[in-house]
C-alpha cells in the first residue's frame, strides 16, 4: 500500500568530488479524488481503508471500512545522502545541524531543477 506523501523530486549531483542525493515527498493535490488547489471548494482526497471483517447476525460476512476526508497535503518530507561516503542511504542527513548548508544549497539546486522541466505535457 502505498502512502501519503507519494511523490517524489530528486536531485543527483557531484560537488567537491562528492556524489549528493536530495529528494523531496510530497503530497500532490493534482492528483487528489477532488483534485485542485487546497483550501478551494471540493478539493479533497477521499480515501477508504478496510479495518476488518464482520459477521451480520444471519452470517453474512461484511467488510468494515473507514472513510478519511483530507484537504490539506500532508507534510513534505525530505532526505538527503552523501552517496560516495554512504552508499546504501543510511544516514538521512536533513535537519542534522553540521549539513544544513549542503541541505540549503541541494534544496535549492531541486527547486531550479524543477522549475526548468517539464513545463509543457508531454507523452
Amino acid at each position: 500500500m502505498v502512502t501519503q506523501p507519494n511523490h517524489v523530486e530528486t536531485v543527483i549531483v557531484e560537488i567537491d568530488g562528492a556524489l549528493w542525493k536530495h529528494s523531496r515527498y510530497f503530497d500532490h493535490p493534482r492528483f487528489w479524488s477532488d483534485p485542485g488547489t487546497p483550501g478551494d471548494d471540493n478539493v479533497r482526497d477521499v480515501v477508504n481503508a478496510l479495518r476488518g471483517r464482520d459477521k451480520t447476525d444471519e452470517g453474512a460476512k461484511r467488510r468494515l471500512y473507514e472513510q478519511r476526508v483530507k484537504t490539506t497535503p500532508a507534510a513534505d518530507e525530505y532526505e538527503l545522502y552523501n552517496v560516495t561516503t554512504d552508499p546504501m542511504d543510511l544516514d538521512n542527513l536533513p535537519g542534522k545541524p553540521a549539513w544544513a548548508q549542503k541541505e540549503a544549497q541541494l534544496r535549492k539546486l531541486l527547486a531550479e531543477q524543477c522549475a526548468s522541466k517539464r513545463l509543457t505535457p508531454q507523452s
